[in-house]
């Protein structure tokens, strides 16, 4: 498939010639792609093939524009117009100060928390055809803040999978209802928050345990491990109890907190049929002692309320993030 056109940004129409074209991966083999200097491009790819155009401007900020197979179908592959508008990046879209991680009453998906949500998103994920017929599946980590008022906003990937499950993944969370807000002090507040989003084909009903991850102390595991059940296992306390426990047993690594080293280190743990906590693994790190630290920590957790299928106890894979933070 041959695709040509013109680059501009979206503000005054203008061309701009400075354009990375990235294709899917699966992809890069077989494309061809060129700009010239009036911002006119040329594209020789699959037509199954997702594209994304990004131009970084002289103060470091991005313009950008992700087109699926979908969205190039619906447009004259001879005469396309390429409008890049500015890239939000979650880390510049909000201070520190404005979006908490760890607040005294998280926010709760509506009608059911952490159930509904999962039944939300079964509900209404829609397989890429193209992921799809390609066999392409996994695990997308979404990241999002929840407002004050419940709203969702700055959706951005955390941990991608394809373009087009990543594409469908942001749709369908940023289409999501509004939340119950996070509080703190009793004032609802702006909450950083991340969600597993799963596309798996069928025949197979359950995903097993991602075998790459990091770092991680092994237990041997009776049964099928699940990401999803109709009941998903329960800290003492809730989401609640759970941040008040990780608040109250970090013990800060000396040598991170000489070297000013903080930010948030991503934990998966097993609960399995008997609420016990096992086999913690990172699946984002920050640093070696730090993820040391949050590892130890998940280790000696109470026991949970375990997650049910089909009104029986399961083993199911849990993640949550240990927020380290100098004062």
């Amino acid at each position: 498939m041959t695709y040509k056109g013109k680059i501009v940004d979206d503000e005054a129409g203008n061309p701009i010639s400075d354009v990375k074209i990235i294709v899917d991966h699966k992809y890069q083999s077989i494309t061809k792609s060129t700009v010239n200097a009036q911002g006119e491009f040329r594209i020789e790819t699959s037509p199954e093939a997702s594209i994304l155009f990004e131009h970084t401007k002289s103060d470091g900020s991005k313009l950008v524009r992700f087109c699926t197979p979908k969205v190039l179908a619906q447009m004259n592959p001879d005469n396309m117009v390429i409008e890049l508008i500015p890239y939000i990046d979650i880390k510049t879209a909000a201070t520190e100060a404005d979006v908490y991680e760890v607040v005294e009453n998280m926010p709760e998906f509506p009608n059911g928390g952490m159930t509904a949500l999962m039944k939300y998103l079964s509900d209404n994920i829609r397989y890429p055809e193209a992921a799809h017929k390609a066999g392409i599946q996994g695990r997308v980590t979404v990241q999002f803040v929840v407002g004050k008022d419940g709203s969702i906003g700055n959706v951005s990937i955390l941990r991608g999978v394809n373009a087009d499950l990543d594409a469908e993944a942001i749709r369908v969370i940023s289409s999501m209802p509004k939340w119950k807000p996070g509080t703190q002090k009793g004032e609802p507040v702006k909450v950083k928050y991340t969600v597993p989003v799963m596309f798996r084909l069928a025949p197979e009903p359950v995903e097993k345990i991602d075998e790459t991850t990091v770092v991680g102390y092994h237990t041997p595991v009776a049964g099928e491990v699940y990401d999803v059940v109709d009941k998903m296992p329960e800290f003492p306390g809730g989401m609640t109890g759970l941040m008040q426990y990780l608040s109250k047993n970090i013990r800060y690594p000396a040598e991170a907190q000489t070297k000013g080293i903080q930010g948030r280190v991503t934990v998966a743990v097993i609960i399995n049929t008997e609420g016990k906590a096992v086999n913690a693994s990172i699946v984002r790190s920050v640093d070696p002692s730090l993820d040391a630290e949050a590892l130890r920590v998940a280790g000696t957790m109470p026991d949970w309320v375990p997650g049910t299928k089909d009104g029986k106890p399961v083993n199911v894979k849990y993640t949550f993030p240990v927020t380290f933070r100098l004062q």
